[in-house]
């Protein structure tokens, strides 16, 4: 890559600068590098060392003609940094898809009142979703999630160069189904544990129908939870599935969004 680090050329640097803005940029968005725990030192640090380590892989498809005016630098560094979002958004629908699946087992559950603050999304999250969530990261650190993300990074650079990236009525159509996707596999992942629970309902209202004098909330909650958790510990290996599945695809997912892109 570079001979002498002491003389790097301009076109080097420039290259390198390409690399780096698209990889920090997948830190933003990607699942576990766009932790907000991990300090920004951090993500820096790391992305300057993928960045080099990338570099000689990638160089041949790097324009290394330095633009010559502010303009063209900048709009090209802003593709980088656009593409490096991209891939790192389709990624992060899988675990979109899990926290959806979360949340309607919640409702389901009556465990929205049970929603606690999570530093991680900003915002609160329930029970069961914060559980699929984090399972779902450990399965996605365990299938090598991460790597095959880095890995469609590399051949990112041959199938979707910076200057040939646009946006067009595909490119919105394309990221609107793969979005409408992860939501599918998101209400696929509840079905289960949500048609059980609907079923209790509707046993629960036919007993209340039944004895008008039992008091069916304070006894329904109860076992509308413990049915729920059953459930949900008992699906855990088609949850596996479902989820290991989602992650072995995930870069067909991310080539097909940039395919969507390519001018």
């Amino acid at each position: 890559m570079f001979d002498n680090l002491t003389a790097i050329s301009a076109g080097e640097f420039w290259q390198f600068l390409q690399v780096f803005a698209r990889v920090t940029s997948l830190f933003v968005t990607a699942p576990v590098f766009g932790n907000r725990e991990v300090p920004s030192q951090v993500k820096i640090a790391l992305s300057a060392v993928i960045s080099f380590t990338v570099l000689p892989v990638v160089q041949s498809t790097l324009d290394k003609q330095v633009p010559a005016d502010l303009y063209s630098t900048v709009s090209n560094l802003l593709i980088q940094i656009a593409i490096g979002l991209l891939i790192g958004l389709v990624v992060s629908f899988l675990f979109v898809a899990v926290r959806v699946a979360g949340s309607i087992i919640d409702y389901q559950m009556g465990f929205t009142q049970a929603s606690t603050f999570n530093p991680q999304f900003n915002e609160t999250v329930s029970p069961i979703s914060n559980f699929q969530y984090q399972y779902s990261l450990v399965l996605y650190l365990l299938g090598n999630g991460h790597w095959l993300m880095l890995a469609a990074l590399v051949h990112s650079f041959v199938r979707l160069p910076a200057a040939q990236m646009i946006f067009n009525e595909n490119s919105r159509l394309v990221m609107t189904d793969l979005m409408f996707q992860f939501l599918v596999a998101g209400v696929q992942i509840a079905a289960p544990s949500a048609a059980v629970l609907l079923i209790t309902d509707i046993a629960f209202a036919l007993l209340n129908r039944a004895m008008p004098q039992m008091q069916v909330f304070y006894v329904g909650a109860p076992v509308k939870i413990l049915v729920g958790l059953t459930v949900v510990i008992a699906v855990i290996p088609l949850f596996t599935l479902v989820v290991g599945h989602l992650v072995i695809s995930s870069p067909d997912d991310i080539f097909t969004a940039l395919r969507a892109f390519h001018h």
